[in-house]
């Protein structure tokens, strides 16, 4: 009776833990493409044509791949995602790193009618083009309590009469920034490029070209945060406007690393 009780509690355990294995579920693929029939998204035939609605159909950990054209949204990432840019529209995906955002490039435009991307959570942009967006902070991108990853991203002509942050403004959370250009973005407070507060910010062979602010920071304002700049370039920030302080960056109570970057024209 004593081994045969064992041997059934064992089952059960057994039986459990096989339920929960069965029922873990992989990440998906989602795919938007200007050319889609907006069925379903599970491939480029039946792709969404928005952004937005492969976002909402989208959950936790799974990718987004976007193929060449402009999409007119202003997108709400409210869970870990992952967005891919620069695809032709006809990749399998054994193909995900052929992908080429110089050949087929992805514009997301935010007609200014708000911050082009708003995250809040883990969110990963690569190889798409941020444009065109209007907000009191964030133009481009807001992300706030958020662990940001930008690469191979454009963020450009965002702002104008927002306050900060024109290109990026993250606030209590992670960026990191590698091989993007952060170019001709406006904040009439601070931070033209990027405006980055109580947070790490890892730069990382990244260009800021031609930011301006009216206020502190034309390229980048971080306050009360660690960053570490590296192989990156400010170029010409400020050009059209005299900045109070810092045409190519601001810092204040924070710590600061830059090895091997220029700063120019500023």
């Amino acid at each position: 009776m004593i081994c045969s009780l064992k041997c059934s509690i064992l089952g059960l355990i057994g039986f459990w833990i096989g339920c929960f294995s069965i029922q873990q579920v992989q990440s998906a693929t989602l795919y938007v493409s200007p050319s889609g029939d907006g069925t379903d998204g599970l491939t480029w035939e039946t792709s969404f044509r928005e952004v937005g609605l492969a976002l909402l159909s989208s959950s936790t950990e799974d990718e987004i791949w976007m193929a060449s054209g402009t999409y007119t949204e202003n997108l709400q990432v409210v869970r870990p995602i992952t967005i891919l840019g620069g695809f032709a529209g006809n990749e399998n995906p054994a193909e995900r790193e052929e992908r080429n955002p110089e050949v087929n490039p992805t514009i997301i435009d935010g007609n200014r009618l708000g911050p082009v991307v708003t995250v809040r959570g883990s969110t990963t942009l690569d190889g798409v083009t941020v444009q065109n967006g209007l907000a009191n902070d964030g133009s481009g991108i807001n992300a706030l309590h958020s662990d940001l990853t930008l690469r191979r991203v454009k963020v450009m002509e965002n702002g104008e009469s927002g306050n900060r942050g024109g290109g990026v403004y993250i606030d209590q959370g992670n960026l990191v920034v590698d091989e993007c250009v952060l170019s001709s973005n406006s904040a009439n407070g601070n931070g033209g490029g990027l405006f980055a507060r109580g947070s790490t910010v890892r730069l990382v062979a990244t260009i800021f070209q031609e930011n301006i602010s009216r206020s502190w920071g034309s390229g980048a304002f971080i306050i009360e945060s660690m960053a570490d700049i590296s192989n990156s370039k400010f170029l010409a920030n400020g050009a059209k406007f005299v900045s109070r302080f810092g045409g190519a960056l601001s810092v204040d109570s924070s710590h600061m690393t830059i090895v091997d970057s220029v700063l120019d024209g500023n």
